[in-house]
């Protein structure tokens, strides 16, 4: 499984993918500093882990649901 993700990583670069596939695995994503082999800010040098609440769950917007009879 683990070289499936990788060449995942490989084929899909830059599409935008890897949220998805973080979230369906239920992996956490890790950003690092360029000092630590990344690419992000200081600021943004996290670690996002699914089980910390941080919405990686969109909500539906109200208005969807006000207008929309088959949301629910």
């Amino acid at each position: 499984m683990d070289e499936i993700k990788l060449y995942r990583r490989f084929d899909l670069w830059g599409e935008g993918n890897d949220w998805f596939d973080y979230k369906r695995w239920e992996q956490s994503i890790v950003r690092k500093t360029k000092a630590q082999g990344g690419s992000f800010k200081s600021d943004f040098a996290v670690t996002i882990n699914p089980e910390d609440g941080n919405a990686w769950t969109w909500v539906i917007p109200q208005k969807e649901t006000d207008y929309n009879g088959l949301v629910e």
